[in-house]
């Protein structure tokens, strides 16, 4: 094996390295978030946050600001609840324009 070889087979190997362990923090950073004490709640103005998003015209959203900044638990609930609660109305006549006339 050349040197040269040899160097980027060792890049490559830490590359690698790298990106398993990345993958592995994160994935216990958002276990660990789960598991946090703020994450039901989140959860809960998430999911509602969807449904009020699913009404026409609403506006309305339910976060506590303070709490999606700075606290992970709160956030990756409410990200989860609004993901889980968001319902898709691509089938719908009147949001879709599929054949919907009003005249």
């Amino acid at each position: 094996m050349s040197m040269k070889t040899g160097t980027l087979a060792l890049v490559g190997l830490l590359t690698g390295l790298t990106l398993a362990a990345t993958g592995c923090t994160s994935m216990e950073t958002t276990q660990q978030a789960i598991d946090g004490p703020m994450y039901p709640a989140g959860y809960a103005d998430g999911c509602a946050s969807a449904r009020e998003a699913d009404r026409a015209f609403s506006t309305k959203v339910i976060q506590d600001e303070t709490l999606f900044k700075n606290d992970r638990s709160y956030r990756t609930g409410w990200r989860q609840g609004f993901s889980s609660c968001k319902t898709e109305q691509i089938d719908s006549p009147d949001r879709a324009g599929n054949g919907f006339e009003p005249f």
